[in-house]
């Protein structure tokens, strides 16, 4: 290993035992993490939003540099998985280099769809039976049974949902636990709608 540290590798030392033995100590997610906490130690002063958000993004921006075309190792011998990362860790210092060149704080209006990992997919069927002292009404176009009034205002939108012959079925989002992350300023935050609408398929607003 030290002639590949001072670039004058003799290969004929190498054996594959001396490479199982030596990956074991450079894993590649170990690596990625050691990259990730060199750069955030670089931005983090300059860094404007949640310090935790900037360590997600910049885990995710190494990763994806390891992973793309934008690197080319010429030397077929690197191209084993084992030996190219045996190649990044030798080498993280000029990869946090690079990648540091290129990172800057910046908001984009991009929107990317995150599904919750656990229920990727939920549905009114789900709903539960719970017990309330609050005024409620059945429904007709809600598969959920009845409709909790927390307000006056609610009681409007509720029976404007139930009359209107453009909204095909609804639902108050209660006890649904439906709920929109997103981010502000670095910040994720929470966005609860208070009613969940399907619209008549002639019904274009």
């Amino acid at each position: 290993m030290p002639p590949s540290l001072t670039g004058s590798p003799n290969l004929a030392m190498v054996t594959e035992i001396d490479l199982e033995r030596a990956v074991e100590e450079f894993r590649l997610q170990n690596l990625i993490f050691r990259a990730a906490r060199k750069l955030y130690l670089q931005n983090q002063a300059t860094f404007g939003g949640d310090k935790q958000y900037l360590a997600v993004q910049l885990i995710r921006l190494v990763e994806q540099f390891l992973e793309s075309r934008k690197l080319d190792i010429p030397s077929l011998w690197h191209q084993d998985p084992v030996r190219r990362r045996l190649l990044f860790a030798f080498n993280m210092d000029t990869v946090v280099a690079h990648v540091s060149r290129h990172v800057t704080e910046q908001n984009v209006e991009r929107q990317d769809l995150i599904f919750e990992e656990h229920q990727p997919i939920g549905a009114t069927a789900y709903m539960r039976p719970w017990l309330t002292t609050k005024p409620c009404a059945p429904t007709e176009r809600s598969q959920i049974s009845h409709v909790v009034y927390d307000s006056a205002w609610e009681k409007m939108v509720a029976d404007v949902c139930e009359d209107h012959p453009g909204i095909a079925a609804w639902a108050k989002n209660d006890h649904l636990d439906f709920k929109v992350r997103y981010l502000w300023r670095g910040s994720s935050r929470n966005f609860v709608p208070d009613y969940l609408l399907r619209l008549g398929p002639w019904c274009s607003r």
